[in-house]
C-alpha cells in the first residue's frame, strides 16, 4: 500500500480461525457498500484479517463527490 491508501484497521478479540476469511469478507464489503453509498469513487478493495484485526483497504477514495443534477418539475 501506498502512503496515500485508505486503510481501515478493526482491532478485535480474538477471533476464531476459522472464522476470519468470511469476517475479513464481511468487513470489506461492507466498507466498499457504504463508500458507494456515499457516492465516493474507489478501486478494488484488499482485506487483511489476523485473529486479532481486520483490515480491509485500497486506494485512496476521490477527494470530492462527482456533481449532479437534479429537475424537480412541479405542478
Amino acid at each position: 500500500m501506498r502512503r496515500e491508501d485508505l486503510l481501515i484497521e478493526l482491532g478485535t478479540e480474538e477471533l476464531p480461525p476459522k472464522a476470519l476469511r468470511a469476517l475479513r469478507d464481511a468487513f470489506a464489503a461492507g466498507v466498499a457498500q457504504e463508500l458507494t453509498v456515499a457516492r465516493l469513487d474507489f478501486g478494488t478493495i484488499t482485506a487483511y484479517a489476523t485473529p486479532r484485526r481486520l483490515a480491509p483497504g485500497g486506494p485512496r477514495p476521490a477527494p470530492s463527490l462527482p456533481r449532479l443534477a437534479f429537475f424537480l418539475k412541479g405542478k
